[in-house]
């Protein structure tokens, strides 16, 4: 398994799929993706190209711009990768502490509001037999 074989004179090949059906190609045409790669190859070719004059270019130059800044990678040292996930940790966290006071405030005022107190006011305003001034 594994090892390349040739096998001469096919006549036809037969593919069954998983639900039970069959379908057959006449000749000797068994394409295991080798025509899907090879149409795929000038376009990565002109991507290859593209990419090395623009490296080129920044090399010679010794320029960079926003587009060859996000396209090459630099090495980082392991304490600046560390100090970046923290800022990006501290930066969620904030973010999941407003939406849970948000989330909160909301909650609250839902439930003044179903126990039918005015907007501001709170259970400990009110005693026994006291109405709501509106």
């Amino acid at each position: 398994m594994g090892c390349p074989f040739v096998i001469k004179n096919i006549t036809e090949t037969v593919i069954r799929t998983a639900s039970g059906e069959t379908c057959t190609l006449a000749g000797d045409c068994l394409d295991i993706g080798i025509l899907d790669t090879m149409k795929h190859l000038p376009a990565n070719s002109v991507g290859a190209a593209v990419f090395s004059i623009i490296g080129h270019t920044v090399m010679k130059s010794d320029r960079c711009t926003v587009i060859t800044d996000k396209m090459i990678r630099r090495p980082v040292s392991w304490q600046e990768q560390k100090e970046e996930e923290i800022l990006k940790r501290q930066a969620m966290l904030q973010e999941r502490g407003r939406r849970k006071r948000k989330q909160r405030q909301k909650d609250k005022s839902l439930r003044r509001e179903q126990a039918g107190f005015p907007n501001g006011m709170t259970a400990c305003c009110f005693y026994p037999g006291m109405k709501a001034k509106t």
